[in-house]
């Protein structure tokens, strides 16, 4: 079932974690906050015009509004939208909340999805209902790590757009390591890997999660949620891979 989360809790509890336990930054080691400003600052962001499909950069003189690759491919989703390529700052403040422990600078980071999904609902104006759904991690790699990065981020983002959460997908099948696999590869390796559990979820559905590289999971992902009824399903990432 969607939920929302309440605001006050949560900003009442990043505050006083704040000031009890002062983070550094995860790019520069300034100590204050879990990404400072400057840095989040630096992040190289996506801008106009962009593909509708995918949402990478293309050329502002051509009439084209899918990019070549997505002319191509077919995907479950239909459009995703990236804060900026994984690169530089970015790819480091990424890495350094996933594998470094630091599940605070999930707030920080979900700010840079604002733009993103603002964008995509700007651009879908007709769609009845919005549903963020978090690209979940398998049990056991939550387990390991301590935290889903992905559902850390839909909890501060929704409620920073004021749109409820839907934390019934589940990765079903432990996937191998998607690093060196071509897109084919990684379409089979994650091949029934999620599931959508309950009763139907209805409108468009918005997978957060932190990287696109070529959108395997992200298919794959979308597909469990046509399944469960809902009518579209779009994405936003952190990051994206050319």
């Amino acid at each position: 079932m969607a939920y929302r989360f309440p605001r006050w809790l949560s900003d009442g509890l990043g505050t006083i974690l704040d000031v009890l336990l002062p983070s550094p930054c995860i790019t520069c080691g300034r100590t204050g906050s879990a990404m400072c400003a400057e840095c989040l600052e630096a992040v190289e962001r996506f801008r106009r015009p962009e593909c509708n499909s995918c949402g990478l950069p293309i050329p502002p003189d051509t009439t084209q509004v899918h990019c070549d690759e997505c002319l191509r491919a077919r995907s479950a989703v239909r459009a995703v939208r990236s804060a900026g390529p994984f690169d530089s700052t970015l790819r480091s403040a990424i890495h350094a909340f996933k594998y470094g422990d630091r599940p605070d600078a999930a707030s920080p980071l979900a700010s840079l999805l604002l733009a993103p999904v603002t964008r995509l609902i700007a651009g879908n104006p007709i769609a009845a209902q919005w549903t963020l759904v978090p690209v979940p991690l398998h049990p056991n790699r939550i387990a390991t790590r301590g935290y889903d990065q992905a559902s850390l981020l839909a909890l501060h983002l929704a409620r920073a757009v004021d749109l409820p959460i839907d934390a019934r997908l589940h990765r079903v099948r432990e996937t191998a390591a998607q690093v060196g696999l071509g897109r084919h590869a990684r379409l089979a390796n994650m091949s029934g890997a999620f599931r959508f559990q309950g009763l139907p979820i209805i409108g468009t559905v918005v997978l957060v999660d932190d990287v696109m590289t070529t959108g395997a999971t992200l298919d794959q992902a979308a597909r469990a949620c046509l399944a469960a009824g809902c009518t579209d399903v779009c994405a936003v990432t952190l990051a994206r891979e050319p």
